[in-house]
């Protein structure tokens, strides 16, 4: 159980770090 929590967070985390990296790639064009 707690090795699936971790590996929720970490997913979560990798997400909203792609997500920044994406809108600050919007905002570079822009």
């Amino acid at each position: 159980m707690l090795l699936y929590d971790s590996f929720i967070i970490s997913v979560c985390t990798f997400c909203s770090l792609i997500k920044q990296s994406m809108n600050h790639e919007l905002k570079s064009t822009t």
